[in-house]
């Protein structure tokens, strides 16, 4: 059974004995996501079964609590199923390690999010929590400056928003949009925000600016309202998801409670106007505010931010690209870095193999996975914490998501026969693949000590992992503090 319909499973198994689903119902699942296999592969990669290929999981004696979030991953309802995680272990007095290899790059970045929170505070001695870093190394989506400028009315930060990389991306209008993103600002004061039109192929003259927009408390303004100075919808025109009348472009600022900073949300689907069908012109964002006062800013990974060879502008950093539900103080970040290159690929149903490679030629053996996202956050903790293999990893595939057309993509490297059933695993990567790794790990360590604590792994990791000058070369900070787990070195400590 794929592990999706599994989840589903469990799921639907608990609404029965509450007197919802009837068990003719849960008879009639195949799974809940058949084009999909990344939940099947980071289970197995935490505790798979031992099937005699060798591809078992780093304990797979191991219980597996497993959790369905169904299409949609929100918030709270992570928040819930780690908590029922944790309750369920508690009630069977066991010590648990819960895998989170999942994410989003939108977010203060300090560990203030309701959700880190939460999970942050569910974490403790015997309930270990393990977050994948997320995958944006090589995207310039944080933006860092101090303001420097005495004057509130000279601009403390300017930085241009690049789709560019996105362009391709068909939304459901059927429009190829030169954004369609969302950004994340953070403010120590609150401060003004102006939208301006460059000409990026003209030393980035202005062609458009629009009014001040202040960054304060519960501050809601549409885009389509404010006034410009020039003709807007020339350079850009407003995009509409086919499925909501939602306004999807839109800024909105309010004083966040938690962290006690300005947080203002731009929302944005933007199309390309009637002089802009080259993406010539792209929007930049203007700051205004107090000296001394400082500006985070993240996006979602679908913009990054230029400086278009200008230094009146500031770029976007990959050094700041780390999973904000990753930023709780109990919690584990896991970075990447590449185990295998190369491997035999099953081409046909008669098991006939070749070798299949990555195409990334600067990619070697032992170095940080490029993709594998980094950054020391404003509370000072520099992620990841530690670093597992993340770049080919092979593990379990969802049976489901399998046609003959799957043995093209040269992904399907094992398949095994057991109990009269055909199992099949394939190659992946991602700090997904890393987390469940980090993740199967610790439970053998809880298996020897039920009381450690995320301090306590903390302390392992950093007595005991491999550090990384015994590495690659690279980027030193993509490595985080400590460097690549050792599993019998940190079960020896």
């Amino acid at each position: 059974m794929a592990i999706r319909a599994l989840l589903e499973l469990l799921y639907m198994m608990k609404q029965d004995e509450a007197g919802g689903r009837t068990y003719e119902d849960i008879e009639t699942i195949t799974t809940d996501k058949s084009e999909e296999s990344h939940g099947t592969h980071t289970s197995g990669i935490a505790a798979g079964s031992i099937v005699g290929n060798g591809l078992q999981g780093m304990a797979p004696d191991a219980d597996l609590y497993l959790c369905g979030l169904g299409n949609h991953i929100f918030d709270s309802e992570i928040l819930n199923q780690v908590s029922s995680i944790v309750d369920y272990a508690k009630q069977q007095g066991k010590p648990v390690v819960v895998n989170l290899s999942l994410g989003h790059n939108t977010g203060p970045h300090d560990g203030t999010a309701a959700v880190s929170q939460g999970i942050n505070n569910i974490a403790g001695e015997g309930a270990i929590v393990v977050v994948a870093a997320g995958n944006e190394g090589k995207k310039d989506l944080y933006v860092h400056k101090k303001f420097e400028n005495a004057s509130s009315k000279d601009v403390q930060c300017q930085t241009i928003i690049d789709g560019s990389p996105f362009y391709g991306m068909i939304i459901e209008s059927y429009y190829p949009a030169n954004y369609y993103t969302t950004i994340n600002c953070y403010t120590g004061q609150s401060a003004q925000m102006q939208f301006v039109v460059v000409d990026t192929q003209n030393a980035n003259a202005v062609v458009c600016e629009s009014e001040l927009i202040d960054i304060d408390v519960n501050n809601n303004v549409s885009i389509g309202d404010l006034s410009f100075n020039d003709e807007f919808g020339k350079y850009f025109k407003f995009g509409q998801l086919a499925e909501t009348t939602q306004n999807n472009n839109y800024v909105s600022s309010a004083l966040n409670g938690s962290n006690n900073k300005y947080e203002t949300v731009l929302k944005l689907y933007m199309i390309p106007g009637t002089e802009n069908d080259s993406q010539r012109y792209l929007l930049a964002l203007r700051f205004y505010g107090t000296q001394g006062d400082e500006l985070h800013m993240w996006s979602d990974a679908y913009s990054i931010f230029i400086d278009n060879g200008d230094n009146a502008f500031t770029a976007g950093s990959p050094a700041g690209s780390y999973n904000d539900l990753a930023t709780g103080k109990n919690l584990i970040s896991v970075g990447a870095y590449s185990t295998k290159l190369t491997w035999n690929s099953i081409v046909d149903a008669s098991g006939n193999t070749r070798v299949s490679k990555y195409d990334n030629e600067m990619a070697q053996v032992g170095t940080m996975a490029d993709f594998s996202s980094y950054g020391v956050d404003p509370n000072g903790i520099w992620h990841p914490i530690i670093v597992a293999p993340g770049h080919g990893v092979e593990s379990a595939f969802n049976r489901y998501n399998f046609d003959e057309f799957t043995y093209l993509m040269r992904r399907i490297t094992n398949e095994v026969e057991k109990d009269g059933e055909l199992y099949r695993y394939y190659i992946n990567e991602g700090t997904s693949m890393a987390c469940p790794v980090v993740t199967g790990i610790i439970a053998t360590w809880l298996e020897y000590d039920p009381t450690l604590s995320p301090d306590d792994i903390k302390k392992i990791f950093e007595e005991t992992a491999q550090k990384p000058e015994a590495y690659g070369t690279g980027i030193a900070e993509q490595w985080g503090p400590n460097g690549v787990i050792d599993a019998y070195a940190g079960l020896v400590y």
